[in-house]
């Protein structure tokens, strides 16, 4: 029930999906740049 709690619950899913992205994002790209898949 508490705002606060929720607003930073959110914030750490956030930060988590982010970073995951940006990792998917990288990974993504660099075999991109290999031009082959694995």
């Amino acid at each position: 029930m508490n705002g606060t709690l929720i607003g930073l619950i959110w914030l750490a899913a956030l930060y988590m999906i982010g970073h995951l992205a940006i990792g998917v994002i990288c990974d993504l790209a660099q075999h991109h740049d290999d031009g082959g898949d694995p």
